[in-house]
């Protein structure tokens, strides 16, 4: 208390006011109070962060950032990564593939040469001989969910231990799925949507198209839909059934095979709905 209510600024600004001085530009000096040069001449810790924090990466295959000069681009086109690396540890590694992603910097330590390498220090892991186990710990890049393939491959990451590649994350009980969405969907990381399914198989009964389309825009608005694609191609023609009878008071032909465009009318009809229902919600 005594060091940080005393203590004054970490820098000061000074001139030097002696014109005939060689020194005619502003400096940046460090400025000690009293108490932390105490604190100093008497060795005292000035710091300390614990536990140690590794930073870890994650992006899409290919997809990963790579920094270089003119002089080292081969070099650094070369360079792996803490995920890709991660990948190769649990296919050589069985004690590896015990661990999820964030997991394994309390076991393994990282560097660009060697990659995933097991601690030389630490605290002995009981059946493992060879094996320590250390305070770090690791963090996964936060990732938004408008990134939807980046954000749920880190939910896979999270979640399914000692992956050998982006494909063994997306394999669910023998099944290789297209995304990383539809494999936390698999899993049952994701959400039940059944419930929205039935709200609106229950609408169509009774409801207007027209409210039936605003009952649409209020789910995927509101209601964090994992995958409106496969809603709104479900409900569709019921969906499309009020711009369907008015299309046909003027051509009696038109059907829902020929004319695929007055879809895309009832998709802008529900979206012209989104910016009131953004406001009253």
């Amino acid at each position: 208390m005594c060091k940080c209510v005393n203590k004054g600024t970490d820098h000061v600004m000074f001139a030097v006011s002696d014109e005939t001085d060689e020194i005619q530009r502003y400096q940046s000096g460090r400025y000690i109070c009293t108490s932390e040069a105490v604190w100093r001449i008497l060795s005292f810790p000035i710091h300390e962060r614990f536990p140690a924090v590794s930073h870890l990466e994650v992006h899409l295959p290919d997809e990963q950032r790579v920094y270089f000069q003119p002089d080292n681009v081969r070099e650094q086109m070369e360079r792996s990564t803490t995920l890709l690396v991660f990948f190769d540890l649990c296919q050589s590694d069985a004690f590896a593939r015990t661990f999820l992603y964030n997991e394994v910097p309390s076991y393994f330590t990282y560097s660009r040469q060697r990659g995933w390498a097991r601690r030389l220090r630490g605290q002995p892991v009981a059946g493992h001989p060879n094996v320590k186990q250390d305070s770090c710990i690791g963090r996964v890049y936060t990732v938004h969910p408008s990134c939807s393939e980046r954000y749920h491959l880190r939910l896979l990451l999270h979640s399914v231990r000692g992956p050998i590649s982006f494909n063994d994350l997306k394999t669910v009980r023998g099944e290789l799925h297209p995304t990383f969405q539809s494999a936390c969907r698999a899993i049952g990381l994701l959400e039940d949507e059944a419930c929205w399914e039935e709200t609106l198989r229950g609408a169509a009964v009774s409801e207007s198209p027209r409210k039936l389309r605003d009952l649409f825009s209020v789910l995927v608005v509101f209601c964090n839909l994992s995958n409106p694609l496969d809603l709104w191609m479900r409900f569709r023609d019921s969906l499309f059934e009020g711009i369907l009878t008015a299309a046909q008071q003027v051509d009696v032909n038109i059907t829902y095979d020929n004319a695929p465009n007055l879809y895309d009318l009832c998709l802008k009809t529900c979206r012209r709905s989104l910016p009131v229902l953004v406001v009253c919600g």
